[in-house]
């Protein structure tokens, strides 16, 4: 299976009630583990966001410069 390219600093994945925002990148990754709570959920690789929080996080990654697809 081949690999695709990932042009943004994260990726979202799910729906529902619960999103996968999965960094892509190491810079991106350290982000999220210096601003997140120890007690965050985290699901393999991505950090578990309820849907009521996910768009609030969406607006915060952009205005700190990354990229969210």
């Amino acid at each position: 299976m081949a690999k695709i390219k990932v042009h943004s600093d994260f990726v979202v994945e799910g729906g529902g009630s619960v999103y996968l925002f999965i960094p892509t990148n190491e810079a991106a990754l350290e982000h999220l583990q210096g601003n997140v709570s120890e007690e965050a959920l985290w699901l393999g690789d991505g950090l578990a966001v309820e849907w009521r929080y996910a768009a609030d996080l969406v607006n915060a990654l952009q205005t700190d410069g990354f990229t969210v697809s």
